[in-house]
């Protein structure tokens, strides 16, 4: 089982349909982080690295972070979906992962550009900023290859640096 796979056990107490929402949120947010970060060459690391190549500790970080914007703001993501905005439930909370990303990281698109009813992506870029920037990087720090290491802010701006085999 994949470092990815194994943190949907962390879940569990969840109902069957939050712990799906969950999980289309969190696997979109992750591929985001990765498209959207590079390497110390410029490469993407989406080009380099998945999801289960990332770290526990900052999977779980990320989770935790996905969890929480989710239980605080389903039913603002469940009105975008009711509203007709969205063909599925799937791909609503697909989209909120993927905005959710970059959104809190300021990457210049995200929850108010577009995809969301006006209202809705002002609440939830509002909810998403309050969670501080959190950035993925790669350095060469052993002689095996990439020693991967995160380090992200949230809510206070406090810095934690975690690092990430």
């Amino acid at each position: 089982m994949s470092r990815f796979n194994c943190f949907y056990r962390m879940i569990t107490d969840l109902t069957i349909v939050e712990e799906l929402e969950l999980v289309e949120l969190f696997q979109c947010y992750c591929e985001s982080a990765l498209w959207s970060s590079l390497d110390n060459n410029g490469q993407p690391l989406n080009e380099l690295f998945s999801p289960s190549d990332m770290e526990e500790c900052c999977l779980n970080r990320m989770l935790n972070d996905c969890r929480k914007f989710l239980e605080d703001q389903r039913v603002t993501i469940m009105a975008a979906y009711d509203q007709g905005w969205f063909e599925t439930t799937d791909k609503a909370f697909q989209q909120a992962g993927h905005d959710f990303w970059l959104t809190r990281n300021g990457h210049g698109c995200g929850f108010w550009d577009g995809g969301w009813p006006d209202r809705v992506g002002e609440i939830l870029a509002r909810a998403a900023k309050k969670f501080g920037e959190f950035s993925l990087y790669v350095t060469y720090a052993t002689d095996h290859g990439y020693r991967r290491e995160c380090r992200g802010a949230s809510g206070g701006g406090d810095m934690n640096t975690v690092n990430c085999v």
